[in-house]
């Protein structure tokens, strides 16, 4: 089975800009937003789930980028807390809040967002993609690992969808976290992100509360596409305010 050209230059894109991203890391990336650009053209493209994970990747490094240079930026202004409040109710506030938000490039989770245009072509090409990666192929040599990857991925979206037949909605972090291991907890982060990718699993917002549901019911309040990264002490202050004992995919 050979690897069509397409897919071989989608990957190869995806890799050349996590490269840009990462030699300008410790610089202010001026070309961030081209960047950025060039991701969401190149996720109009993804047709396989390994394909989706360096989306995801990438996304999560431009984010990142993007914070640092925000909370960068906030640092050179050197604001003090007595001319905060001296520039509340002012004109002056006014404009400084709109020069911040000119500046910040990240990401705010509100209660209800997009970041792309739902289409119903897109549905029917990912339905497709599943029942394509459902069927046994001969393996090659080279594609072993990538195959696997793409197995376990579809059997854990698999898990997800059984999970939500007993209990309808559940609450995300409940879902993800794994009390007896963070790396599993990332990965995942990543699945569940694919499930919602593929329209396998949806979410909504619920009393300022991320709930995973198993059906669209409708299309108010429902979030398409999430990327959620997690450090290990929250990771640790989760479980406990959750009282997680023992995780839900295993």
């Amino acid at each position: 089975m050979k690897i069509p050209k397409k897919l071989n230059n989608i990957k190869i894109k995806y890799l050349d800009i996590l490269k840009v991203l990462r030699i300008n890391k410790e610089s202010s990336n001026q070309n961030l937003d081209e960047v950025i650009q060039n991701t969401d053209n190149l996720l109009t493209q993804v047709e396989n789930p390994s394909e989706l994970v360096l989306d995801a990747k990438v996304s999560y490094e431009s984010t990142s980028q993007a914070s640092t240079i925000f909370l960068k930026n906030c640092m050179e202004d050197k604001i003090t807390t007595e001319q905060f409040v001296s520039f509340y109710g002012k004109k002056q506030m006014k404009e400084y809040v709109k020069f911040m938000h000119r500046k910040f490039y990240g990401v705010n989770f509100l209660e209800k967002f997009n970041l792309f245009t739902i289409e119903k072509v897109r549905t029917q090409r990912t339905q497709g993609i599943i029942r394509r990666s459902q069927r046994t192929d001969p393996k090659t040599p080279d594609l072993a690992i990538e195959i696997t990857e793409d197995e376990n991925q579809l059997n854990v979206v698999k898990k997800i969808k059984k999970i939500l037949r007993e209990y309808e909605e559940i609450d995300y972090f409940t879902l993800v976290l794994d009390p007896h291991s963070f790396s599993r907890t990332i990965e995942n982060l990543f699945y569940l992100s694919f499930a919602v990718k593929m329209q396998q699993v949806f979410l909504k917002m619920n009393d300022n509360k991320l709930l995973v549901v198993k059906e669209n019911e409708t299309d108010d309040d429902l979030l398409s596409h999430l990327i959620v990264s997690i450090e290990f002490n929250e990771y640790r202050k989760l479980i406990k305010n959750l009282n997680i004992k023992e995780p839900m995919i295993k």
